[in-house]
């Protein structure tokens, strides 16, 4: 893309019904500011032939440097990359992707940073006995990961149950003792009183519709437990506002994404940027 004389470099972010996404917002303010010529845009993959076309046109593409990617595909970007960075190997799904020089591309995966980093400055030293999470995609992936070491008993919940006990296994081997389950309310009754962490990892969250149904979360969720709601469209969530109305300790999705994304730029860039910054240019 040529803008006058500057030739700016491409980055992207690609998923599926994406429209709402801040990354844009963020990433273009700070080329801004810093001076650096680079464009970051949506694409839109309808389908996942779409996305590993969006793939193979940045591996072709000298002016692209790389690209984030997002739900619904986290997991078929890490098949599609040549490299991996040790924790993307581990955790088995990747959410940002750069460019070599030489045309390869390697994925790493920041969503883990996102998950911890906001939860150490909340709780440190964010170890927690037992935790509830919802959702077994990717990101759900990413916060079991960050938090190997961190808890003592994890209860996994998924649509179905299947992914659930799939990633169980997988936490399993990050020395996690894991249990996966459908979701239901006699589920969310009976391990919400025992919870002292409570993640949402889907986007079923807004502010008028609760993963949990709110007479549940009523009842059930006490004011000792940490709420973090990965979803930052709304950012005050019906989730948040039932935590806090209880006094619970509560992290909005918009931490996650500014974290992550001050370690990407410094993949892309070698930039060290603040998460802070990052999000009042969110809020902006």
């Amino acid at each position: 893309m040529f803008t006058g004389n500057i030739v700016l470099k491409k980055l992207f972010i690609l998923g599926k019904d994406i429209s709402y996404t801040l990354s844009p917002k963020i990433y273009n303010r700070l080329f801004v500011e810093k001076s650096i010529d680079a464009q970051y845009t949506v694409v839109e993959a309808p389908t996942e032939q779409d996305a590993v076309r969006s793939i193979t046109n940045c591996r072709n593409d000298i002016l692209c440097l790389g690209f984030n990617v997002t739900k619904p595909y986290k997991l078929l970007a890490y098949q599609h990359v040549d490299q991996l960075d040790e924790h993307a190997a581990r955790i088995g799904a990747i959410n940002t992707v750069a460019r070599l020089s030489y045309g390869e591309l390697k994925g790493y995966n920041t969503d883990w940073l996102g998950v911890i980093e906001p939860l150490e400055k909340l709780d440190s030293p964010a170890k927690y006995d037992v935790l509830l999470l919802i959702g077994a995609g990717g990101a759900a992936r990413a916060a079991l990961y960050a938090l190997q070491s961190r808890v003592r008993k994890a209860y996994i919940v998924s649509r179905t149950g299947v992914t659930a006990q799939q990633l169980a296994r997988k936490a399993g081997m990050w020395g996690i003792d894991a249990k996966g389950m459908k979701a239901s309310s006699e589920v969310y009754v009976e391990i919400l009183p025992r919870t002292d962490l409570l993640i949402n990892a889907t986007p079923a969250s807004t502010d008028t519709f609760s993963p949990i149904p709110r007479k549940i979360l009523d009842k059930y969720l006490h004011q000792t437990t940490t709420v973090f709601d990965m979803v930052y469209k709304p950012l005050d969530t019906l989730l948040l506002q039932i935590a806090k109305s209880k006094g619970c300790k509560v992290v909005d999705g918009l931490w996650m994404l500014v974290h992550q994304a001050k370690h990407n730029i410094k993949i892309w860039f070698g930039l060290e940027v603040c998460a802070k910054l990052l999000r009042r240019y969110a809020l902006s």
